[in-house]
């Protein structure tokens, strides 16, 4: 009889032992739990922020192709402006040499 009041005694000790280990498990699963959502927040948060960042730096990029394509633009229309330009001023050069030879063919011959 007192061996099995030991037996049982012994029973009830190593159940309370587990009972005890469950509990403690629990306890760190529900705070490892607590963590991992509080990670996957901060990793919603910044996937949202990463997402905001691409889409500003790809507004960003479409804008710096068209102020380059506009300054192209401008830089090819100013370039024709000028050898416009200076094309009207070599003619007018040519026109005046040639006028001055006629002025100066004129003197000789008058």
């Amino acid at each position: 009889e007192a061996e099995q009041r030991k037996e049982a005694n012994n029973s009830l000790r190593l159940e309370q032992v587990q009972k005890q280990r469950i509990k403690e498990m629990n306890t760190v699963i529900n705070m490892k739990n607590d963590q991992l959502v509080q990670v996957l927040d901060e990793y919603d948060s910044v996937q949202q922020q990463l997402e905001i960042e691409v889409s500003a730096h790809l507004a960003c990029q479409e804008e710096l192709e068209r102020s380059q394509m506009a300054k192209e633009k401008f830089l090819m229309e100013n370039e024709k402006r000028w050898k416009d330009l200076a094309n009207e001023k070599e003619s007018g050069m040519i026109l005046d040499v040639v006028h001055k030879e006629k002025a100066l063919a004129y003197r000789f011959n008058c």
